[in-house]
């Protein structure tokens, strides 16, 4: 490149990406018609997490490099990048924390409403590859074009209109005092964290400020290869990675790393040392400042949430959850978390409203049990080695859903058949409700709903008068059907009013909800009958209430 294109390019090149952020920016203005009103600024802290900040003064430590090992962001976001500009900008952001748009659910918005931007649309719920995005997807009514007959909607408003006290089962009636983490306006970045976290899919390392606090813990002595550094005692020496707070963020004093010596009263001498935050470690550099031994540590563990993205990219992407569901979740959510003894064993129970159950609990045992069914391939559970644990995310989505997106998850049934009532509150579940207050994601592992019932929507021969001898008949139900429970000549019958049973195969079509039979010889005239018994069963259990039958005639 020449010297003076070269040059033309320095001047022109940010030239180009002001006048796109300043499209960005006032182009927004653009947007209406959105039944969850986009957020005008108000107090709401875009740089939430304060990851990417590193401090050079030696009581810490630059602890937080932008990019450091263990961390997950952004994509290309490093200390030398120029990414930075995709979110901020330095002289025109109408944003604090210089963002580019006006809150952090539109900033977050304007790129991740499209997969081929990103990789991840949160708005359509896909992926790069198409696949169905396991946090499902929100609803904005900014892009109602592509959204217009969505049916039994129910979604995290994450436009920063609420605050994480309003969660259900937050356990507040009214708003806590103004500096309490539960008055943070509820957005995208009360989940995730984009300038770095140590959970896939940027789950925040502490939601809510709700981290798990250790100390005063003692400290030991370790010595290797000539170094040494201090950990706490066990078992408190594998809580890591411990949480960074500056001194002038509001949870400095609940979650910032304070080391005391022993004096009396004991003093704060954190200055004295030097902090590996990610190691778990500390390196004594200042022993007069220290004062007396032995020295005790207090800290913060960042919430990880193990997730294992598989396949990403294509259209097979899927995440496996590992550990740490159950608690991100009610960081929020607290209310539905309680602990009960049963048989001499400590589970946790989800409380809702009418109901309660075990989650975080290995399901295998319960299976060999006969107490519940082996749910559909895709059911969502935390795996750790032959374990699978139920947690939140098995029943719900942790964006949102609606009717087609329910059905998109299980890719078996419709959430709502033709001609069902969508219930008012679907409540982000992962699968149908019904009026009568059935969930289909119940009956994805048992079978004990009695109202829960599978129909027969159409048959063939639809003319029941005199037809041609059929190739074959049809059945289709409003579910998928389990193949496993169709028996031949038991199951589904075919008989002849005169001399009975009716020899033929059964094969399932249209996604396993249409069973066709098909006699071994044409049928002569005459008079025939057809009967499913109830021991048909759908993929998620339902079961027909009753024997169903029909009757027609094989004309001459």
């Amino acid at each position: 490149m020449s010297r003076l294109r070269y040059q033309s390019f320095l001047i022109l090149a940010p030239l180009f990406f002001l006048l796109l952020n300043f499209g960005l920016v006032f182009g927004s203005t653009l947007w209406a018609e959105n039944p969850v009103a986009r957020f005008t600024w108000t107090a709401e802290n875009a740089n939430s997490n304060l990851t990417g900040v590193g401090l050079s003064r030696a009581v810490y430590g630059v602890v937080y490099e932008r990019n450091v090992l263990g961390q997950l962001v952004h994509s290309n976001f490093a200390l030398n990048t120029n990414s930075c500009a995709s979110c901020h900008l330095t002289h025109l952001a109408p944003g604090s924390g210089l963002l580019f748009q006006r809150s952090i659910y539109n900033t977050c918005s304007t790129c991740h409403f499209d997969a081929t931007i990103n990789g991840y649309n949160v708005l359509e719920g896909f992926t790069s590859g198409d696949a169905t995005a396991g946090g499902g997807r929100f609803f904005d009514g900014d892009f109602r074009a592509q959204t217009d007959g969505r049916r039994g909607i129910s979604f995290h408003v994450t436009t920063g209109v609420y605050e994480h006290w309003q969660a259900p089962g937050s356990g507040f009636s009214s708003p806590p005092p103004a500096d309490s983490p539960w008055r943070q306006p509820f957005s995208c970045a009360s989940c995730h964290g984009p300038h770095g976290t140590f959970s896939g899919r940027h789950l925040h390392f502490n939601v809510n400020g709700q981290a798990s606090r250790f100390g005063p813990v003692a400290l030991e002595r370790v010595e290797v290869s000539g170094d040494v550094y201090f950990v706490p005692a066990a078992p408190y020496n594998n809580r890591t990675p411990w949480l960074f707070y500056d001194q002038d963020s509001p949870l400095f004093a609940t979650h910032a790393v304070r080391i005391f010596n022993n004096e009396n009263p004991a003093r704060d001498v954190t200055a004295a040392f030097r902090v590996n935050n990610r190691l778990g470690r500390v390196w004594l550099e200042d022993p007069a400042l220290a004062g007396p031994g032995p020295h005790r540590i207090s800290f913060s563990q960042a919430t990880v949430v193990d997730i294992e993205v598989q396949y990403a990219g294509t259209p097979q992407e899927r995440t496996v959850y590992r550990g740490g569901v159950v608690n991100f979740c009610t960081a929020c959510h607290t209310g539905y978390l309680q602990r009960s003894t049963v048989g001499g064993s400590v589970y946790t129970y989800t409380r809702h409203a009418n109901f309660e159950h075990p989650v975080g609990s290995d399901i295998n045992p319960a299976m060999v049990s006969g107490s519940v069914y082996d749910p559909p391939a895709g059911f969502r559970f935390e795996q750790q080695g032959t374990e699978r644990r139920l947690v939140c995310l098995s029943c719900h989505f942790a964006h949102g859903t609606d009717a087609e997106r329910m059905t998109r998850s299980n890719l078996m049934d419709p959430a709502y058949p033709a001609g069902s009532t969508i219930p008012a509150r679907t409540s982000l579940l992962r699968f149908g409700s019904d009026t009568a207050g059935n969930r289909e994601v119940c009956l994805a592992c048992h079978n004990t709903m009695p109202a829960a019932t599978l129909s027969v929507l159409s048959t063939s021969p639809l003319d029941l008068s005199t037809v041609a001898s059929p190739a074959e008949l049809l059945i289709r139900f409003d579910r998928r059907v389990d193949m496993s429970t169709v028996i031949p000549g038991v199951t589904l019958r075919v008989f002849d009013t005169v001399y009975g049973t009716v020899y033929g195969t059964v094969y399932a079509t249209d996604s396993y909800r249409t069973l066709v039979f098909t006699p071994q010889q044409p049928l002569p005239a005459g008079s025939y009958g057809v009967e499913v018994t109830t021991g048909v069963k759908s993929w998620f259990q339902r079961a027909l209430p009753q024997l169903f039958s029909f009757f027609f005639e094989v004309g001459s």
